[in-house]
């Protein structure tokens, strides 16, 4: 494998940003794949002759709101970035199976004296290709139903070192808090919406 990272990366308060642009060559590169041998259905392992990646990353943060004594820069935060990906199998000129080509994630916190709330969303593009496999010998229904991903998740945290002096923090996570269908695995929903709570020390 081979890689190439060009970082370019700006300061200006309240700012924080890096742009990146980048490529990785595979050789070799091993991906599975589903045959049908005399009634039965197999896993082969093939090596592609050669795969690429190229992409542009931007990722920043930044501070605002008033300063306060637990948040010096400002109460709010803001973090973020997104990519673009060129994953292409150079054998058959055709996209690497199972790669988004735009990701993308942005998160927002607010810091309180007790504790802290943050919302982050996730996207993903459509996947370009699954595995024609799947589908072509009947193994999975619906193999090549897919769609973006828009995931958000909501945190709160309550640290009781702050205002009791205890070591301990209590946080309560709502994942995929709009319940947004979608699968990361042929024929296999992701997890819907879940609440969990979590109890956590530090001595």
């Amino acid at each position: 494998m081979d890689t190439l990272w060009l970082p370019f990366r700006t300061w200006r308060l309240p700012l924080f940003a890096d742009i990146a642009l980048f490529q990785s060559d595979f050789y070799d590169f091993v991906e599975p794949r589903f045959q049908s041998r005399q009634e039965e259905v197999v896993v082969q392992f093939t090596n592609l002759t050669r795969a690429r990646i190229q992409g542009l990353e931007l990722t920043f943060r930044t501070w605002f709101g008033p300063a306060t004594a637990w948040s010096p820069m400002g109460i709010f935060h803001v973090n973020g970035g997104v990519t673009f990906l060129e994953p292409r199998d150079r054998r058959r000129n055709d996209w690497l199976r199972y790669r988004s080509r735009r990701l993308s994630t942005i998160s927002w916190v607010l810091s309180l004296p007790w504790g802290e709330l943050q919302m982050e969303y996730r996207y993903q593009s459509r996947v370009e290709r699954v595995d024609e496999e799947l589908k072509n010998l009947g193994l999975i229904s619906n193999a090549d139903a897919r769609v973006p991903i828009h995931v958000v998740d909501i945190r709160a945290t309550v640290e009781f070192a702050r205002w009791l002096g205890v070591p301990l923090a209590l946080t309560v996570n709502l994942r995929n808090a709009l319940d947004y269908y979608y699968t990361e695995v042929p024929g296999n929903l992701a997890s819907p919406r879940q609440l969990i709570l979590q109890l956590s020390g530090d001595w």
